[in-house]
């Protein structure tokens, strides 16, 4: 700007989960970290920009735990230009059929709800690995009742008749819905 040259940007968030579960939390930890691992660089969505995302390289990762609660704080170094969004691609997106019964209604919903319920408790979700992935409805990396509200949302689109019960229906209806966002970090 005005012939100046601007450096990376530092971006700083934290995380917070508990679990009383001395194995449970290390497991925890474990797949958190190699969550925020990578090579190159990586698209990071905030939701107070919801229609750009930054471009980071892996973070820097410090945590503590105090009474069973364990804080992440996380140090992103992004590129000087805030980019905007172009929308989920079909590649980005699964459709939420998570008891993969053909179909996307009430039933994939509850069962995200109750594996979101189980594993906040410290219990096991109760979904394999491939249903993990499909129950996080939003893509951002965990399962929680956000998840369950779009699937609700989209099976009462597809009994309106608005989207097909489809990997393309989900993604339009995705876009339609999120104004263009494909990840959420």
């Amino acid at each position: 700007i005005y012939g100046r040259s601007f450096g990376e940007w530092t971006l700083a968030y934290q995380l917070e989960f508990i679990c009383f579960d001395k194995k449970k939390s290390q497991d925890r930890i474990v797949d958190i970290l190699r969550w925020l691992h990578w090579t190159d660089r990586q698209n990071l969505y905030d939701d107070l920009l919801p229609d750009y995302h930054f471009e980071v390289r892996e973070p820097n990762v410090k945590w503590s735990e105090s009474h069973g609660i364990y804080t992440f704080e996380l140090t992103f170094k992004a590129n000087p230009t805030i980019v905007p969004n172009h929308g989920y691609m079909l590649k980005n997106t699964i459709l939420p059929d998570v008891n993969r019964d053909g179909r996307v209604d009430s039933v994939d919903a509850s069962m995200i709800l109750a594996a979101y319920s189980n594993a906040s408790t410290g219990e096991d979700s109760g979904l394999d690995d491939e249903q993990k992935k499909i129950a996080d409805a939003n893509g951002n990396g965990s399962i929680d009742p956000s998840d369950s509200s779009l699937v609700l949302r989209f099976y009462s689109e597809l009994s309106m008749g608005h989207y097909s019960c489809t990997h393309e229906g989900w993604t339009e209806f995705l876009n339609d819905v999120h104004g263009g966002r494909s990840e959420v970090v």
